[in-house]
């Protein structure tokens, strides 16, 4: 019995340390320089970030990745080394 209990707990632990990185949090630009906030961008293509308390945004590297009806443009989030670091964003087309 004890022993069952004892590779129920390892077999747990072990579970809990192969999944302990996927809740990962998103990256907030006020924890990166502008310059790695625009390179993550431009690496993934397009990436979730947070750039202020209850504020996040998928921002993107260019207009193929906006929706048939959406535009780019720049929003200017807060980063360790700029209050103000150009990232683009989808947003809806108002001619459509």
């Amino acid at each position: 019995m004890a022993r069952g209990l004892a590779v129920l707990a390892l077999m747990v632990a072990i579970f809990v340390v192969a999944h302990s990185g996927e809740a990962e949090a998103r990256p907030d630009t006020r924890r990166m320089s502008c310059a790695q906030a625009q390179g993550m961008v431009r690496g993934s293509g397009a990436v979730v970030m947070t750039y202020g308390q209850n504020l996040y945004n998928r921002f993107v590297d260019n207009r193929g990745l906006c929706g048939p009806d959406e535009e780019t443009a720049t929003r200017r989030v807060p980063t360790t080394d700029t209050p103000k670091c150009p990232l683009l964003y989808c947003r809806p087309n108002p001619f459509f």
